[in-house]
Parts: structure tokens; C-alpha cells; sequence
């Protein structure tokens, strides 16, 4: 589905999950009727999704599209048309549906994040569905799509045209053990976790799996980074010290530091009340600092001392005294730079601020080139794009703007920028594999124009 595996991860048969996969099944199986996914992100609706095309997929021939890279009526056609292995046109596509069905076999479209597509693709392939039943059909995706639904029974004056799924968060029980999944998957001891951690953990994810797998994530990236965080110039006794002192830890009853089961909770108390940022720096600070043995604090506040100590002779070396400086080198020129003197060759020049733009695009070449990932009319759609492939692209590189399109506010993502077309194409190539749609080079100069277009108004 040009999902990233992190952002959706395998789906686990937990509770309620079980029964609801199971229904699909049944739904698609056994009758014409839409099936509608839906809840909140980070549900679980996406996995959801997945474990039924891996299901389906033995028997049936599944058609998986991603509204986020489709969702226009003609790149719907298009998608379908591929996989369907016919030319891009209704026509193709009926025809070639019509040799399956007189195979006795049947089709079923998946679309995830179906609240995306268009109203022209969205009536396409609910009519085909419901009235043609040229394919057995399921989305998944925001609340939006029921009432969407209901407005399209109305039209038909049917009822009953849907089936309708929707994810509820995991209750404590639930989510431990989801957690215990994921690190038998990983190969990881879900011992590890204390009573307290998996509590802290189903609060702060409020039982989402979807937030569950980024906590988690995040409680074994400080894990590791804490273990291997030492100041660089420590002298090699002291590194081998606190080595053997970090490596005695792992072997004690409590196999989780301190500082981790701090970093949850910090996470936690700023959810239920949040801090000043200062504050929050100085806690942070104060938790890695206790968590730390005490021969380390000593070994690294004497290397930091020891430091400071060589920073203030150097700096009184190379740094003048306002009186070494002779008058007649002062100049009253705002663009002058006094002359340096044998006491100041050292001093690095002035630095020059520059001040940003109003987009971080404008400030980009504009000879540069650009790929344009998603174009729609909704600023929270576009947004919710850049936050699930910000993991699997260089989130540095993301941006969205906003233009106009047919009179209409338009908010497009773009990627880049790169320093010229060749590399722009090869990129597009690349990511056209894990998009599944083709991006669109775009110069610079050309989304320039179209931002300050706006900002003109």
C-alpha cells in the first residue's frame, strides 16, 4: 500500500481485532455489500487493511490502491488499469473485469485512505461496486467517509450498502499485549518492560497502536543512546570504567535504567501538564545526570573543568583588550571591519544573519528543481501525507504550499529541492517505487512564483 513498515507494522491478532478481520473476510466473501474501515490515526486501520489483502490475495485477485499517491479519477483509472494488466480506459477495464468474473473468480478493490480520493474517483468506484457489482470493495479511512456513504445510499434510495468497521483504541490489557508482539517480532525480551513502563506506555499512546510502536521505538532508541552516551576525550581508564559500570547494570534484577523509565514519564507529565521549556530542558538534564554512575560524574565534570580551564587562557590569548585596539583603526563605517592587529589575527569575521523567508522555499535556488508529491484541496489531508512518509523520506526535504487551483485553495507537497534535473529525475524514479505514483519535476522558480502569487493577495 506504499505504507512504511514502521509507520504500519504487521497486523497483530489482539481481541477485538480478531473478530473484525474475521467480518471483513466474511463481508467480502460472502456478499456485495462496501466494507468501511475506519477510527481514529494510528488505529490500527492501515494493518487492518494489509492482513486482509493477505488473505483475500490467496483465493481472489485483490487490487490495492493508496488515495494518498491516487486520488484523482484518472489516476484511480490508471492504478487499476496496471494492475489490471489493460490499457488506461473504462472500457479496457470493464472488459478485463468481465474475463475474471467468467473465470468464476472475483476482484476486490482495497483503498486505503479513502477519504482522499475525489468526488468523481470515490463515485466511480462506489457505483461500480454497489450497482455494476464489478468488484467487491473496501475502504479505509477518516470519519468523513461514513457520512460520504450515507449521502450515496441517499442518492440511490437504497439501504444497507455498507458494512461498517470501526477501531476502537486497545483497553491496558490489550495494549500489553501488543507490546509483548512487537518485541517477540523484534526478538527482544518483553521482560525487560517493568510494570510501570507498560502502564505509562498505554497512557501516553492512549491505547492507539499506531502511537504504541513510535513509544515504543522511542523507549529503545534512548535505551541505546544512553548507554553508549560518553563524553569524547575522556582518557581510555575512564571509558573502561564506566563501560565496565554501564555492562554491570544489564546484568542487575531491573533490567531498565532509571533515566529510560524517566523519559516515558516525562512524556507523560507534559501530556497532563505541560511545562515550560526551560524547565522541561533542566528536568531532562537532571534525569540523565542520575542515572549516570557517580565515578562517571566525576571522571566527566573533571574532563569538563579541565576544558573550561583551556577555553579561558585560549580566549584570553586570541580575545583583545578594548585598550590594544588604536583609535585610528576604529572606523565610524557600519560596513568597516576593524584592521586586525598582531593580538587579533585569530578572531573569525563577523558573521552575517540573514533573515528567512516567509517560505522556507523561497529561499531555495530557483534554477534548483523540485518533485510535487500530492496536490488537494484539503490543508490537514496534505499535512497527514507529510507526517506518514516523514519517516521514510528526509523530513528536512518536505514541504507544503499553498496556490490556487480552479479558483480554490490548493495545497501542494513537494520534495527537494536538488541542484538540477538530472538528479530531480533519478529521485522521482526512485520514489516512484515506494509511492506507487509518478512525482512531477517541477522547476523552483515555477513554485516560487506560485507562493508569492498568493502571498501578493
Amino acid at each position: 500500500m506504499g505504507k512504511n513498515q514502521s509507520a504500519a507494522p504487521s497486523f497483530i491478532h489482539i481481541g477485538e481485532r480478531i473478530q473484525q478481520l474475521d467480518m471483513l473476510l466474511h463481508v467480502q466473501e460472502f456478499s456485495s455489500m462496501v466494507v468501511l474501515v475506519t477510527g481514529e490515526v494510528g488505529s490500527g486501520k492501515s494493518s487492518l487493511l494489509q492482513a486482509a489483502v493477505s488473505q483475500l490475495s490467496v483465493h481472489h485477485q485483490v487490487l490495492v490502491i493508496d488515495a494518498v499517491t491516487s486520488s484523482s479519477e484518472a489516476s484511480l483509472i490508471q492504478q487499476i488499469s496496471q494492475q489490471l494488466a489493460c490499457d488506461d480506459s473504462l472500457r479496457a477495464i470493464d472488459a478485463a473485469l468481465m474475463k475474471v468474473s467468467q473465470q468464476n473468480d472475483s476482484v476486490h478493490l482495497v483503498i486505503d485512505d479513502a477519504h482522499l480520493l475525489e468526488e468523481s474517483a470515490f463515485n466511480l468506484i462506489v457505483r461500480k461496486a454497489i450497482l455494476d457489482h464489478s468488484w467487491h470493495l473496501v475502504i479505509g479511512g477518516d470519519k468523513g467517509l461514513q457520512s460520504r456513504l450515507d449521502n450515496f445510499q441517499q442518492e440511490l434510495k437504497q439501504e444497507n450498502t455498507y458494512h461498517l468497521i470501526q477501531l476502537a483504541s486497545f483497553n491496558e490489557s490489550e495494549s500489553n499485549q501488543f507490546i509483548e508482539a512487537l518485541f517477540q517480532k523484534a526478538g527482544q525480551d518483553f521482560s525487560e518492560l517493568t510494570d510501570k513502563k507498560r502502564h505509562q506506555l498505554w497512557l501516553l499512546s492512549d491505547g492507539l497502536p499506531g502511537k504504541l510502536v513510535d513509544l515504543v521505538e522511542l523507549e529503545k532508541e534512548t535505551y541505546r543512546k544512553l548507554s553508549s552516551k560518553f563524553p569524547v576525550g575522556h582518557v581510555a581508564a575512564i571509558f573502561l570504567i564506566g563501560t565496565a559500570l554501564i555492562f554491570s547494570y544489564f546484568y542487575q534484577n531491573e533490567a531498565v535504567p532509571v533515566a529510560q523509565d524517566d523519559v516515558i514519564a516525562e512524556l507523560l507529565a507534559q501530556k497532563t501538564q505541560p511545562k515550560n521549556q526551560f524547565n522541561g530542558e533542566k528536568v531532562k538534564a537532571e534525569t540523565v545526570k542520575e542515572s549516570v554512575p557517580h565515578e562517571v560524574i566525576t571522571a566527566m565534570q573533571k574532563t569538563e573543568d579541565a576544558d573550561k580551564e583551556q577555553e579561558s587562557l585560549l580566549a584570553q590569548t586570541v580575545t583583545p583588550k578594548s585598550d590594544e585596539l588604536p583609535v585610528s583603526d576604529i572606523k565610524t563605517s557600519p560596513n568597516s571591519i576593524p584592521r586586525p592587529t598582531k593580538s587579533t589575527q585569530l578572531i573569525a569575521p563577523p558573521v552575517q544573519m540573514t533573515v528567512k523567508s516567509s517560505h522556507p522555499l523561497l529561499d531555495a535556488q530557483p534554477q534548483g528543481y523540485a518533485l510535487q508529491l500530492l496536490g488537494v484541496r484539503n490543508k490537514k489531508s496534505a499535512q497527514d501525507f507529510m507526517r506518514r512518509f516523514e519517516r521514510q523520506l528526509n523530513s528536512e526535504k518536505l514541504n507544503v504550499y499553498e496556490t490556487k487551483y480552479k479558483g480554490q485553495p490548493w495545497f501542494v507537497v513537494v520534495y527537494g529541492p536538488y541542484s538540477n534535473k538530472k538528479n530531480a529525475n533519478q529521485e522521482a524514479v526512485s520514489l516512484a517505487r515506494s509511492l506507487r505514483s509518478q512525482p512531477w519535476v517541477r522547476p523552483v522558480s515555477k513554485i516560487q512564483e506560485d507562493i508569492r502569487k498568493l502571498n501578493s493577495k
